[in-house]
């Protein structure tokens, strides 16, 4: 098992739980005219979300990978990614959750994309809202309690 997150084109989902759900089932199982392990597949901001990730979590897969017998090939750091038009789907091992959820969700902040915490069984989506970075919906504690609250602003850029 592994620790999964998505970062997708906001535009491109649905606002309502249940139909986001059904999006996210349907890019799990798509198929197309597109290579999902080459960032050239999605989207301007996926991909700039994408190469500022590698930074910190090496590809294991794609052009960008890092070779076996690279020292990086062997540490928890390194991360599955696998692309569609409108979304990056990513594995990481568990012993990086924490720093790979941290550092996903502000470099999604970042680049303006969604971010689905899709391990967690309440599973958070955040997306842009101004200039502001906010929970859209998750089911039970993970929930947002007052939708107008901005959960974080400082990685957001100035409009």
């Amino acid at each position: 098992m592994s620790y999964d997150l998505m970062v997708f084109e906001p535009g491109a989902v649905p606002s309502e739980r249940r139909a986001f759900l059904d999006w996210y089932d349907r890019v799990m199982e798509e198929e197309g005219d597109f290579d999902p392990f080459d960032p050239a597949t999605t989207a301007p901001g996926l991909r700039a979300w994408y190469f500022d990730m590698l930074e910190r979590f090496p590809a294991m897969n794609g052009p960008q990978a890092v070779a076996e017998d690279d020292p990086a090939f062997d540490t928890p750091w390194i991360t599955g990614y696998s692309f569609s038009p409108h979304a990056i789907y990513v594995d990481f091992r568990w012993d990086v959750a924490e720093q790979a959820y941290k550092h996903g969700l502000a470099l999604a902040a970042k680049h303006d994309v969604g971010f689905y915490d899709v391990s967690d069984p309440n599973g958070a989506v955040w997306l842009p809202q101004g200039r502001a970075y906010r929970i859209a919906h998750a089911e039970g504690d993970a929930a947002p309690k007052d939708k107008r609250a901005p959960v974080f602003q400082f990685f957001r850029r100035k409009p």
